[in-house]
């Protein structure tokens, strides 16, 4: 895809809509391929092993396989050996039998509080060739925005998409095993205002009870807050001009409309560019969280009581 004759993205073609006289075309990022290759040999398990390292191994497995290689270069991030996956007792296991996708275990090294960002970022080289590079951040991608803004009425031209429910108060994380044997940890904050509420989530390839607790504080804070805006749709506007962001910056944002109150900073989270009208002007649908729901690194292992309730 080009804009203002630059090249300044790239997807896969995943369907084609017609409707009428036009034709919707749905596309999704390079990143999403690996979701689509379901891991059909088993890796060397990880001991003590960097997670962007094994990231960039699952790369290189799956474009090696028919019809899967899309030619992305990779790199050689590390997290500086702050976070190792993997111990002698407990090694990472990535096994066919698990009938998962590639992008499974990628996906379950990067949402942990000690996690990490990826995105394949579309590039031209100097003789004129087109490039794709995997791009991994830990521990995150993106910027603090400070010339970039979302307002009502300026440039977000309806009432945000959003949720008004019940936060969690607990979480549960059940990992490897079956039955009694099966590894377990819970975590929750007191104080909050509001009755229990837990929430149950399944990582059955995990073994590592360090892994699971610090999966277990990250999904608490994610599930923190009673309200919360999804998504905005905006116009393209000097104030935050298509291209001038992208998946993993934090933006300021300042709705006022429908049911939303809201000055602070969402984190981009995702977005649709669609043309209306007989002019094909540009909607932008962005997904977007807020930006403190985000722990970067190892999260302390603090009382979670003392985290807030509402919003």
């Amino acid at each position: 895809m080009r804009r203002g004759g630059r090249l300044w993205g790239g997807a896969i073609v995943s369907e084609l809509q017609p409707q009428g006289q036009s034709v919707s075309v749905i596309a999704s990022g390079f990143e999403s391929l690996p979701n689509r290759v379901p891991l059909t040999a088993s890796q060397n398990p990880a001991v003590y092993q960097d997670p962007l390292v094994i990231t960039r191994a699952l790369w290189t497995w799956m474009q090696a396989q028919p019809d899967a290689d899309l030619g992305v270069e990779l790199g050689n991030e590390t997290t500086g050996g702050k976070v190792q996956i993997g111990t002698p007792a407990l090694p990472w296991r990535m096994d066919w039998w698990d009938g998962r996708t590639v992008g499974a275990y990628i996906a379950d090294l990067a949402s942990a509080d000690d996690g990490f960002d990826y995105q394949v970022v579309v590039d031209v080289a100097a003789d004129g060739t087109r490039t794709k590079r995997l791009v991994l951040g830990y521990p995150r991608l993106g910027r603090r925005l400070t010339d970039v803004r979302f307002d009502s009425g300026v440039n977000v031209v309806a009432n945000p998409a959003e949720t008004i429910g019940w936060p969690a108060t607990d979480v549960e994380v059940l990992g490897a095993g079956e039955g009694r044997n099966m590894r377990m940890t819970t975590t929750g904050r007191r104080g909050s205002g509001y009755l229990r509420n837990g929430a149950i989530v399944s990582l059955k390839n995990e073994k590592d009870p360090a892994r699971l607790a610090a999966r277990a504080r990250a999904e608490l804070t994610a599930r923190t807050y009673a309200h919360d805006v999804t998504s905005l749709t905006l116009r393209d506007h000097p104030s935050a001009q298509l291209g001038s962001f992208e998946v993993g910056d934090d933006v300021y944002a300042s709705l006022h409309s429908g049911w939303t109150d809201f000055d602070g900073w969402m984190r981009i989270m995702g977005y649709q560019v669609t043309q209306t009208g007989q002019q094909g002007q540009e909607q932008i649908v962005v997904d977007v969280a807020r930006a403190e729901q985000f722990v970067y690194g190892p999260q302390p292992n603090i009382d979670l009581s003392t985290v807030g309730g509402g919003g």
